[in-house]
């Protein structure tokens, strides 16, 4: 054992001290860059969480400030300006409706008209086949004819007025 004091047997050790110095030096080498490119990707990811946070605390910070907006009545422009179309869209619609129970109206009195000029018509052509008519009877059936399609044409306006009302 005391050989070991032999200059070959310390220079061996130096050789294999040193061997394993670099050794650890590399692969210390090699874990200080994994460790680099690990908190780089590290970084990326936290940079990247933090946006969405911000996107996600910014959206609901919003939201939260529009609702209390909304209701200390920050936003009575929009709401008065979307009140005024409701109304807008509401008075269309009765327009659609009166104008809807106009032209059912003039509807039923064209065909009342119809029914008339067909009744006069079948007067009219059977008077003649009997025996000639008289001119005055012929206008007092005009007449009487006139008369009853503006008494009916009245009701009809009538309705149709107290249904638009």
């Amino acid at each position: 054992m005391s050989s070991c004091s032999t200059p070959s047997y310390s220079s061996d050790v130096a050789i294999a001290y040193e061997y394993t110095l670099e050794a650890v030096e590399s692969v210390l080498r090699h874990l200080l860059q994994s460790v680099q490119a690990v908190m780089f990707k590290l970084e990326v990811l936290d940079s990247r969480l933090s946006s969405i946070s911000e996107i996600a605390v910014h959206n609901e910070k919003e939201e939260v400030l529009g609702h209390l907006w909304t209701y200390l009545g920050g936003n009575r422009s929009k709401l008065s300006l979307f009140e005024y179309n409701l109304k807008v869209l509401d008075s269309v619609d009765q327009y659609r409706k009166a104008s809807l129970a106009y032209v059912e109206m003039v509807f039923h009195t064209l065909e009342g008209m119809q029914t008339s000029v067909e009744q006069t018509r079948r007067v009219a052509t059977g008077a003649l086949l009997v025996e000639p008519v008289s001119m005055e009877t012929v206008l007092d059936m005009i007449a009487r004819g006139a008369q009853s399609l503006k008494m009916s044409n009245s009701r009809r306006i009538a309705v149709a007025s107290r249904d638009t009302a």
